[in-house]
């Protein structure tokens, strides 16, 4: 069976994304994208809306949402339904089972984002029933990219999925992070997660990708906008790190 690509983590207007579900749809057809995750931070109609449209341009989209739970962000893969911000990190990936998704951690040691790798201790991390572990995200600043290594000793620790993705809020970082899988299609991305037969690769950001990208999102976001998010991810990294 052949491998196809896909990214699985990926920010849309309905969040503090730049780019409209249909925007990102057809940049993700032009990069050869066979499956896209949808995951913007605790809101799921994005991912609805990119599903609606998805058959128009030869790609299938995951439904997803970048959860903030209590201890740091997590993904839920193939939701059918919200799930609210919040509760702890355990809580959050019972939630997501409950309705037959996937629970991944990205960017599990990531400093500069809340990141569950910074609340929860090495014992507690490697007892959640995580179904992946994005050992890749593109979009970490230089001085922090050791933690995708970290992460993906964690992933060989736990025999956990290895997860590839591009964290894109702007077109300019899609497909960045990928994640290989066996077969062709989203059910087959689901099989190929829970029998930890994925591959992740993918490239970091440069520069001046990101500088592209920040002047995107406050450009969509508005400059107030923008500002009042950074200042409330920055509140939240703290009270994740001091819990």
């Amino acid at each position: 069976m052949v491998w196809n690509v896909a990214d699985l983590h990926l920010h849309t207007t309905y969040s503090d994304g730049s780019c409209t579900p249909i925007e990102l749809l057809e940049h993700a057809a032009q990069l050869g994208l066979r499956v896209i995750a949808v995951t913007d931070h605790d809101e799921i109609e994005g991912a609805f809306e990119a599903r609606k449209l998805a058959s128009s341009f030869g790609v299938e989209v995951v439904i997803g949402e970048e959860i903030s739970t209590a201890h740091g962000h997590l993904l839920g893969l193939f939701l059918h339904r919200h799930i609210p911000p919040g509760m702890s990190a355990e809580e959050t990936v019972a939630r997501i089972h409950e309705q037959g998704g996937l629970a991944i951690a990205p960017h599990p040691f990531d400093a500069s984002v809340p990141s569950v790798g910074r609340r929860l201790t090495s014992e507690s991390l490697q007892s959640m029933a995580f179904d992946g572990i994005e050992v890749f995200n593109a979009g970490i600043f230089w001085p922090w990219r050791v933690s995708n290594h970290t992460a993906q000793r964690l992933a060989e620790t736990m025999q956990a999925a290895q997860i590839g993705g591009s964290d894109a809020h702007a077109l300019c970082a899609v497909g960045s992070g990928r994640t290989w899988f066996r077969g062709h299609h989203a059910d087959d991305l689901f099989a190929a997660i829970r029998n930890r037969n994925t591959r992740a690769e993918g490239a970091y950001l440069t520069s001046n990708t990101h500088v592209r990208q920040t002047i995107e999102v406050i450009r969509s976001m508005g400059i107030g906008s923008f500002t009042r998010w950074v200042i409330r991810a920055a509140k939240s990294s703290k009270r994740t790190a001091a819990i």
